[in-house]
């Protein structure tokens, strides 16, 4: 879904930085159920 709001012009090694940061910022993002002890 992410890849259609980016510009065609960006290649496919541009996307997948691109959706690797967005990753990166949800998990930043989420809550911290992950990190129960």
């Amino acid at each position: 879904t992410y890849l259609r709001c980016l510009p065609s012009s960006v290649d496919d090694r541009g996307k997948s930085v691109i959706v690797s940061m967005l990753a990166l910022t949800e998990q930043r993002a989420a809550p911290t159920a992950l990190q129960t002890d």
